[in-house]
């Protein structure tokens, strides 16, 4: 509760109400996301870990880079949308943002993913250098091309955005240093895709 600093119950009110305030019947101006609603009060741990394993990457908070400068062809066309929790590509690019980060058994990669042309090999992936790059750590989610991890190539519908949630340490563990993007449409320079909401984190 703003006013007083409190929280107050649901039975107070008879509806509940996300964004807007009963005080000034004012809405909140921006964005929402990741609402949870728990039946009872979280501890401070449990609080913290929401916090530091739970919470989007924001892409534009990080220099956005050529991963393997000869496949990057197309190097201007990206953008970061959506407060830079959105990451867009289209043409011909390969794509990285160095972000340190150690992979365990148990490690998650979870994302949004939309494709609205196809290219040769869409995905994402992790690095520890990007000079060269490589497929054993990268996951190929849509395309006409196997390189890459395929277990997950054949989710996506075809249009629209789509959920992923990836054991990534079942397939590899260690320590990278960049997190890796292919919008790879080497024929024909057109393949346009965004990935959005993407996180790393150990599971509960």
């Amino acid at each position: 509760h703003q006013a007083e600093n409190r929280i107050v119950p649901l039975t107070a009110w008879t509806d509940m109400r996300i964004g807007y305030s009963r005080v000034n019947n004012g809405y909140f101006h921006g964005i929402i996301d990741d609402v949870r609603i728990y039946n009872r009060a979280l501890s401070n741990s449990e609080i913290s870990y929401l916090y530091n394993n739970l919470a989007d990457i924001i892409i534009e908070n990080y220099p956005v880079e050529s991963y393997c400068s000869s496949e990057d062809r197309t190097l201007s066309q990206y953008e970061t949308l959506d407060y830079g929790k959105t990451l867009h590509l289209w043409g011909n690019n390969w794509k990285a943002i160095p972000f340190p980060v150690t992979i365990s058994a148990t490690s998650v990669l979870e994302f949004d993913f939309n494709c609205e042309v196809m290219g040769e090999v869409n995905g994402i992936g992790l690095d520890t250098q990007i000079l060269n790059i490589n497929s054993g750590r990268f996951f190929n989610i849509y395309g006409t091309q196997t390189w890459g991890i395929m277990d997950y190539d054949n989710q996506y519908p075809g249009s629209g955005w789509k959920h992923y949630i990836i054991p990534i340490g079942r397939h590899f563990t260690g320590s990278f240093n960049y997190i890796t993007f292919a919008n790879d449409d080497d024929a024909h320079s057109q393949s346009d895709i965004s990935f959005r909401n993407i996180r790393i984190f150990e599971p509960e």
